[in-house]
């Protein structure tokens, strides 16, 4: 989300989020945009830092994502790298899919080559052994 959105998210100042993300109570990024530079917060939506105890979980169990009370907020570098590797296996799904059906294509026919270059020589060595035609084999070896 934005500085904006985070602010109005949790009703505070946009300077009160930039302190926030200042002080590493916030994870955020510099995210470069062809209409200039843009933060972009990474944070729980439900409870906001500096909050105080009162609004923030009782206990470790509380806190949402994690039994043991750390944060399951992952750092830009990792979100990134886990929506790039969710992308990454929307696109290759149809592909495996593709080359796994032309890879069994390929086996059978595969299989079917072999069975009829054992027909056709069978026939080559009945054509020699009825006919005595001994010319080239017509199947190269």
């Amino acid at each position: 989300m934005t500085v904006r959105e985070a602010a109005r998210a949790w009703g505070v100042s946009v300077n009160t989020i930039r302190r926030w993300i200042a002080s590493g109570e916030l994870v955020a990024e510099r995210v470069e945009r062809p209409q200039g530079s843009q933060w972009r917060v990474y944070a729980p939506r439900d409870v906001p830092p500096g909050t105080s105890h009162e609004h923030a979980p009782a206990t470790p169990r509380d806190v949402p994502g994690r039994a043991d009370g750390v944060s399951s907020l992952a750092p830009p570098d990792v979100q990134r790298a886990e929506a790039l590797a969710a992308y990454g296996a929307t696109l290759l799904t149809p592909v495996l899919a593709t080359v796994e059906r032309l890879e069994a294509q390929t086996r059978d026919q595969a299989e079917t080559i072999g069975r009829l270059r054992a027909e056709l020589e069978a026939a080559h060595r009945v054509l020699v052994r009825d006919y005595g035609c001994r010319g080239t084999p017509i199947v190269p070896a």
